[in-house]
């Protein structure tokens, strides 16, 4: 497991995509890179299981459902305002340990500070009812984080 690194080159991994995750103790929300790695797209929501491991299968599932080929998992670390880590993030980092196994495909964590919020502010400015809302934050966080990282220079 790495922290944030944008180093490959756009072509190097084609048609390999990325998958965005913002965890959360009840759901968790899954974007998808375009296999250029460029626009971030919605997923899925999936229910967060007992343990880490049954939540990874869940995943995975998802994805081979889909057919897709995941080079890289950037998962949302909600750290607090001052930068420390959340009391989140230590749940996350067992998470990521586990999923990184199932998946077998390396792990960055993305600072996710305000996604949820940032997202939640998307969708209302778009007239999204709340009930629906309620449906779509876990997806639309995770395609914020996604973007974010995709948003990050790469370095040749």
């Amino acid at each position: 497991m790495r922290q944030l690194a944008r180093t490959e080159t756009i072509g190097r991994h084609m048609g390999k995509r990325l998958l965005g995750i913002d965890y959360g103790t009840k759901r968790i929300g899954l974007a998808i890179s375009d296999p250029r790695q460029i626009i971030a797209s919605p997923l899925a929501r999936v229910a967060t299981k007992k343990n880490h491991k049954e939540t990874a299968q869940a995943i995975k599932a998802v994805l081979e459902e889909k057919n897709f080929v995941i080079e890289k998992v950037v998962l949302g670390d909600p750290k607090l305002l001052s930068g420390e880590p959340s009391p989140l993030s230590k749940i996350i980092a067992l998470f990521a340990k586990d999923l990184e196994q199932v998946l077998e495909c390396p792990i960055a964590f993305f600072d996710e500070r305000l996604t949820s919020k940032q997202g939640e502010k998307l969708l209302i400015e778009a007239k999204v009812r709340r009930k629906k809302r309620a449906k779509v934050i876990d997806t639309m966080s995770a395609t914020l984080i996604l973007q974010s990282y995709l948003a990050i220079p790469k370095m040749p």
